[in-house]
């Protein structure tokens, strides 16, 4: 499936395979591949053992190894930070294979480049994408780090598809850049299973397992979340914080959470333009909260916001206990900007939610 899912993305041309210089031996250059090595232009390098890479005076900040516009394949082997080194592999329209990063304040990042089947374990960040863009990283895993994988400023239509994140305060951050695609990872035992906060995020098919929240949105406009699912998380399976706007959130599934299956916080800053939030097509099961729950009116928006507009259609809410309800408004009349439509449930707060 992630090797369709690949074929897919790169046929449509969302991101770039990276360009390799010709001519260059496969598997040639493996005395090539020590400590501080800067790999191609050009070429397909093997790494035949593994290696610790301390810091050293004279090379300043400079990456454990750098891939440009080359092919390192990691054959199973691991590249580890010693003292001094703060960064792992730098990836340049280049490709990364089958192999583990640890120990390093970033342990990979990547530019144009496609990774596949790398484990990062215990960086500070495991993959850092800042000012890169058209990546591509497929079937990785991420394990106990402060941000698992991380898009940050100008990381513009990367793609994650089938990356596993665990044991992180953040599995996957979508902080900043735009029109970034996530597709079938899978985060579990994380605080933050997955944390939206860029422009134009698209989230399909991701689950978000054991985490304390699932699924957070936040300052943000355009993000598209289809088909995923918050299970079994500690606290809230979806939650849209204040200033998450313009947000589509449709056939999700939030069951068995330890909170709200979906807290919406509808808010546009004070004069902003109003926005619009679709709930449509989801199912919020048995979680501990409500099912759907709407929070508006004085004392839920801090200052300087205003209640913006959000549509709940058409969505199915059952098994959720007294003191909670399927459905749920805290504002009296539904005055702020919420609009119920042809939802399936058995409870709800208020007369105006239906």
């Amino acid at each position: 499936m992630i090797n369709t899912f690949a074929a897919l993305i790169l046929a449509l041309g969302i991101v770039s395979a990276p360009t390799l210089a010709r001519g260059q031996p496969a598997g040639a250059s493996a005395e090539a591949v020590k400590c501080g090595a800067s790999l191609g232009p050009g070429g397909a390098f093997v790494l035949d053992r593994d290696l610790t890479c301390p810091g050293n005076p004279d090379d300043g900040d400079q990456p454990a190894l750098r891939v440009i516009e080359a092919t390192l394949d990691l054959s199973g082997h691991t590249v580890t930070c010693g003292a001094g080194r703060s960064d792992g592999i730098h990836v340049q329209q280049a490709t990364l294979v089958n192999g583990t990063v640890a120990g390093c304040w970033v342990g990979l990042r990547p530019d144009g480049s496609v990774v596949r089947n790398v484990t990062l374990s215990d960086n500070r960040y495991g993959m850092f994408i800042q000012g890169g863009r058209d990546s591509l990283i497929i079937g990785s895993t991420a394990i106990r780090h402060y941000q698992a994988f991380t898009l940050d400023d100008q990381a513009d239509r990367n793609t994650l598809i089938g990356n596993t994140a665990s044991e992180s305060v953040i599995g996957f951050d979508v902080f900043s850049g735009l029109n970034n695609v996530l597709i079938a990872n899978v985060a579990t035992n994380n605080v933050d299973g997955f944390r939206v906060a860029a422009t134009g995020a698209r989230l399909q098919g991701n689950q978000a397992r054991r985490n304390s929240y699932g699924f957070v949105i936040s300052s943000t406009s355009g993000a598209e979340l289809t088909g995923n699912i918050a299970k079994h998380n500690k606290a809230q399976g979806f939650l849209l914080q204040d200033e998450a706007q313009n947000i589509l959130l449709r056939d999700n599934v939030a069951q068995g959470n330890g909170d709200d299956g979906f807290s919406i916080h509808p808010s546009v800053p004070n004069g902003g333009s109003a926005s619009e939030t679709l709930l449509k097509n989801n199912y919020a099961i048995n979680n501990k909260g409500h099912g759907i729950h709407v929070l508006t009116g004085p004392g839920y928006l801090p200052d300087g916001l205003l209640p913006s507009r959000t549509t709940i259609m058409a969505n199915t809410a059952i098994g959720h206990v007294a003191p909670h309800f399927d459905l749920a408004e805290d504002n009296a009349g539904c005055g702020e900007g919420a609009v119920w439509q042809d939802n399936v449930f058995a409870t709800a707060s208020q007369p105006c939610v239906h």
